[in-house]
C-alpha cells in the first residue's frame, strides 16, 4: 500500500503553526492555495521560496542561503531580499552565496569574493578593486577567463 506524501500543511502544523499563520506565511511567499500540496510537487522557484520561508520562520541567529534568487521573478526576489533584510535588522547573521552582484551589493555588509587571491571587504571596496582589474580578474579559467 502506497503511503501519502506529507503536504506543506502537515509539516508546518507539526512544526507549531496554526492554520491562520500558515495561510499568512504562504500568502507572503506567494504560495497561496498550496498548503495541501506536497513540497516535492512544487516548481523549483516555489520550493526555494518555501525553503526560505521555513528557514526564516524560526528566526535563527545564523542563516546560510545558497542562490536563493534562482527561478524567481522580480516580486519574489524582493520578498526574499526583504526576508534577508528583516533578519539582519533583528541581528541575525546571514551568509549569502550568490552570483547576483547587484543584490550582493545591496544586501551584504561584507563580501568574500572567491577568486585568486580571494577578496574580502565592503561591497564597495571589493567591487571597486575588481573593476580596476577587469573581468578576467574574477572569471575562472574554465569560463574562458585567464583565472
Amino acid at each position: 500500500r502506497r503511503q501519502r506524501q506529507m503536504c506543506i500543511r502537515d509539516r508546518e502544523i507539526e512544526g507549531g503553526l496554526d492554520e491562520h499563520t500558515l495561510r499568512d506565511h504562504l500568502h507572503g511567499a506567494r504560495l497561496d492555495g498550496l498548503s495541501d500540496v506536497s513540497p516535492l510537487s512544487l516548481s523549483l522557484g516555489q520550493q526555494r521560496r518555501l525553503t526560505v520561508l521555513s528557514a526564516f520562520r524560526t528566526k535563527p541567529r545564523v542563516i546560510l542561503l545558497d542562490e536563493p534568487f534562482i527561478g524567481q521573478d522580480p516580486l519574489n526576489v524582493r520578498w526574499i531580499a526583504d526576508q534577508i533584510l528583516s533578519a539582519k535588522d533583528r541581528g541575525a547573521i546571514v551568509i549569502l552565496v550568490t552570483h547576483d552582484v547587484p543584490l550582493a551589493e545591496r544586501l551584504c555588509d561584507d563580501i568574500l569574493f572567491l577568486s585568486r587571491p580571494p577578496r574580502y571587504g565592503s561591497p564597495q571596496e571589493v567591487f571597486a578593486e575588481l573593476d580596476t582589474h577587469g573581468g578576467s580578474a574574477f572569471t575562472p579559467g574554465f569560463w574562458g577567463g585567464s583565472g
